[in-house]
């Protein structure tokens, strides 16, 4: 076998001319140079699109910081200018306050604060736990706004009559079926007061007005009592449900522990009505006065209504007997 070698480049390439051996390298050289154009070409896309990146992301960013700052001042006027009626259980949107924007985490913001015109309450759609709580306090409301219907008894121990109405009492000598009725403007009456039901005193009295519509509109429980206290430093009109009493008792005849009248039928003499009717029949023959009637711990509306009835801001009030 004969060995056949092949020549290398190396040889070849000596072979070459010199004219042919100069262009070569031109074309080598030149080709260094096509490849560090590109490189560096494809270095200036990457950072220009890094630049662009970077531009848009704080395109972004400002318009967010705008966003916000339209936010806060839309809550800041929001929030000065008051609540709407109450009347439509729609809704309209408001911000958070800007003083509580602290408490609100970054994930929190993405939903938005709606206000319910139907019971005030500022909510956020979209977060179970509000939305929950939304329905449960907007059902109590309406529920406190629904008038409990009376058809009447056979049996009615009416003390007086009005144009739009008449007022009736209930003792515990009265039949217990005349008590499922009670019981139910009663837990009404309890649940929006604030009053922690309990059973109810054998001498507790209760005063109904009914309306011409058959409605239950105001309802009044009265209990004899010995003993009161005046109220002092208390001023009518004042926002605030507080009071001070003074450590001297004084002598009293009745308690109103609690009085009630529908929110539909407030500022039209109702509760003065009954409160009236109380001091005329709660004790057979006797017609007490006011400066022997006496309250316990009001709500705000009740401190107003009891300073304008007594005609004093020195009220008497009393500690529940149940």
């Amino acid at each position: 076998k004969r060995r056949i070698e092949m020549p290398s480049t190396r040889s070849k390439s000596s072979h070459l001319n010199p004219t042919t051996n100069e262009k070569c390298k031109s074309l080598i050289a030149e080709s260094k140079k096509v490849i560090t154009y590109s490189k560096r070409v494809k270095r200036e896309g990457e950072i220009k699109e890094k630049i662009e990146s970077f531009e848009e992301n704080s395109k972004i960013s400002s318009i967010s910081s705008r966003r916000r700052k339209r936010n806060d001042e839309d809550e800041e006027e929001f929030f000065s200018s008051g609540t709407s009626s109450l009347d439509c259980p729609q809704h309209s949107d408001a911000e958070v306050p800007s003083s509580q924007e602290e408490f609100v985490s970054s994930s929190q913001k993405e939903h938005k604060f709606v206000q319910c015109d139907g019971c005030t309450m500022i909510y956020r759609p979209g977060i179970p736990s509000e939305e929950s709580n939304h329905r449960v306090y907007h059902d109590k409301l309406g529920k406190r706004r629904h008038y409990v219907d009376f058809r009447g008894w056979k049996e009615e121990n009416v003390l007086k009559r009005f144009d739009d109405g008449r007022v009736i009492s209930i003792s515990s000598e009265d039949p217990k079926r005349k008590s499922k009725k009670i019981e139910e403007i009663v837990e009404i009456m309890d649940e929006e007061l604030g009053y922690v039901p309990s059973v109810g005193a054998k001498e507790e009295v209760v005063f109904i007005y009914v309306n011409r519509n058959k409605k239950i509109i105001a309802c009044a429980i009265a209990e004899p009592i010995h003993e009161a206290f005046p109220v002092v430093d208390s001023k009518q009109g004042e926002e605030d449900s507080t009071i001070r009493c003074s450590k001297e008792k004084t002598s009293a005849i009745c308690g109103i522990s609690r009085i009630w009248v529908h929110p539909n039928e407030r500022r039209k003499g109702v509760a003065s009505r009954i409160l009236d009717l109380v001091r005329a029949h709660f004790i057979y023959g006797l017609s007490i006065s006011k400066e022997k009637l006496a309250f316990t711990q009001p709500t705000l509306d009740g401190k107003q209504l009891f300073s304008h009835y007594s005609g004093s801001v020195n009220f008497l009030v009393y500690n529940p007997v149940n």
